[in-house]
């Protein structure tokens, strides 16, 4: 109870130490992304304190044994990560990188380069590149089930039912889907 405790009141000197920015995210989401004085705030999850977010060089004098903490989020600042939504992030570039949109059930959305995002591991992050989403923009993606997108065109074009494990079935133009993995 005495760690515990001496945790307790440790987190809350890093969180008072800080100006209130990174601390203030209360969501993985929410803090993975952002900034502090141009420092990345970084999610930690502790089942003896609980999560918080914490600007990086209090993260990095956490005890590992203790938190775990979001450092892919460490290479953040940058322009593609200030991206909050999956449609300001698809229609973004860093430098000449395109961003990419990735998708995690353990540490929320995060906007990306597409270099950064390529680095993430799969187990964990579902990333979306701008080349395969601009694909999905067609009038064939509004189908939902087989029967009514094979029974469909664009334009002059059949769509095509395409199925995955990975990412759930969609309907495409004949043309796009032929160009898919």
């Amino acid at each position: 109870m005495k760690t515990t405790s001496l945790l307790i009141l440790g987190t809350a000197a890093l969180a008072s130490a800080n100006d209130g920015d990174c601390f203030s995210n209360t969501a993985a989401s929410d803090c993975n992304g952002s900034t502090e004085g141009g420092e990345s705030c970084v999610w930690c999850q502790s089942a003896a304190v609980g999560d918080s977010c914490f600007k990086q060089s209090d993260a990095e004098g956490l005890p590992d044994s203790v938190f775990k903490c979001d450092m892919f989020s460490l290479t953040g600042g940058s322009e593609c990560t200030a991206h909050t939504s999956e449609k300001e992030c698809m229609s973004s570039t860093e430098g000449s990188e395109n961003c990419a949109w990735c998708t995690s059930g353990a540490v929320g959305n995060s906007c990306f380069k597409d270099s950064d995002a390529q680095g993430l591991p799969d187990s964990v992050f579902r990333c979306e590149y701008q080349d395969a989403y601009s694909v999905k923009a067609t009038e064939c993606t509004v189908h939902t089930s087989e029967k009514e997108c094979m029974s469909s065109t664009e334009g002059s074009e059949n769509c095509a039912w395409c199925t995955s494990g990975a990412v759930g079935n969609s309907c495409f133009k004949d043309s796009d889907a032929q160009g898919l993995p």
